[in-house]
């Protein structure tokens, strides 16, 4: 069998792979130099285990053997840190993201003059099946979604929490 060439079909497959990887316009949470910073902090949190695991394996004393024990225990922190910060910066970064998202669909609803409804009747709030949060009949997270409507008290009850988007009125406190 042999193949036949077909001219410019190669760099047409290269194209549409580029396009495919920049089609994610969003940005993300992280940065690269989150990411380097994480390594290199990652590391040396490595590093400072390897060094202790050398040196404790050399020594019989137990007084000797308590210093590299501290060594070991501030990299596991050290490496610790840096995750714990790395996820926390990523949380920060969503929530700035989706606020900026909802202020920009609210200034397009506000534009075209559909500002957000009032709730159905007294306090009525809708939930999908799965959701562990009730929303209001408006809310965008219920779009195509089969909506079952209740009030606050009945969801608050079943143990749903309101949604942080929309802002339905909070359930009575338990």
């Amino acid at each position: 069998m042999s193949s036949i060439a077909v001219p410019g079909a190669r760099t047409q497959r290269r194209r549409a792979v580029g396009a495919a990887r920049r089609s994610h316009d969003a940005q993300e949470p992280w940065r690269r130099r989150d990411a380097a910073g994480l390594v290199v902090v990652g590391a040396l949190g490595v590093a400072g285990l390897v060094t202790t695991w050398v040196g404790i394996s050399g020594t019989v004393r137990l007084s000797a053997q308590a210093r590299w024990l501290g060594l070991g225990i501030g990299s596991v922190i050290l490496a610790g840190c840096a995750m714990v910060g790395w996820l926390v910066l990523g949380m920060l970064r969503i929530s700035v993201l989706r606020h900026e998202v909802v202020s920009a669909l609210n200034a397009r609803d506000a534009a075209v003059g559909t500002a957000p409804a009032e709730p159905v009747g007294e306090h009525m709030c809708g939930v999908a099946p799965g959701m562990r949060r009730y929303h209001r009949p408006d809310c965008r997270l219920l779009v195509g979604k089969k909506v079952v409507l209740g009030s606050v008290q009945t969801h608050a009850e079943a143990g749903l929490a309101p949604c942080g988007i929309c802002t339905p009125p909070a359930g009575p406190a338990a």
